[in-house]
């Protein structure tokens, strides 16, 4: 892997996510923002964080995502999961 490729990187974190290994995920996307910090990496590793219930840290990548690239519904779409998740958890007393 080319260590100055934020889409090696990128994709490196796509495939600790499609295996469920949410914590490596984050590092390669982090990874990835440093070299290049795009909408697109900032709302995975966005997803990264809601599927390890950091949402509070999801919803920053979210907001960062929103910030580069207002057109994209699908960040709306995932940052509006971030305060679905956030009242349900709250909810249950855990947040």
């Amino acid at each position: 892997m080319k260590a100055d490729s934020a889409s090696a990187h990128n994709n490196l974190g796509l495939s600790f996510f499609e295996q469920g290994n949410f914590d490596e995920a984050l590092l390669s996307y982090g990874n990835a923002i440093r070299l290049e910090p795009t909408a697109f990496h900032h709302n995975n590793r966005g997803l990264a964080h809601y599927h390890l219930n950091k949402q509070e840290d999801a919803k920053k990548d979210f907001d960062a995502a929103v910030d580069k690239q207002p057109d994209d519904a699908t960040i709306y779409f995932n940052r509006g999961n971030v305060y679905l998740n956030w009242e349900v958890v709250d909810a249950k007393g855990v947040l």
